[in-house]
């Protein structure tokens, strides 16, 4: 499971501006994208072990 810094992520995504609102639904995007490639990639190494073993 990947960890976030939402600070860090908030810091980067502002810069040095203060929009909140469009930031934080960059950043859920950005982290339900990650969520999506990992999960995905789970069921691909799930996927090639049981052929394997087949």
């Amino acid at each position: 499971m990947i960890k976030y810094d939402l600070y860090k992520l908030l810091k980067e995504e502002l810069k040095n501006g203060s929009n909140t609102r469009p930031s934080g639904q960059v950043i859920r995007k950005r982290i339900e994208r990650d969520i999506e490639k990992e999960d995905f990639l789970s069921r691909v190494r799930n996927s090639s072990r049981i052929k394997c073993n087949g």
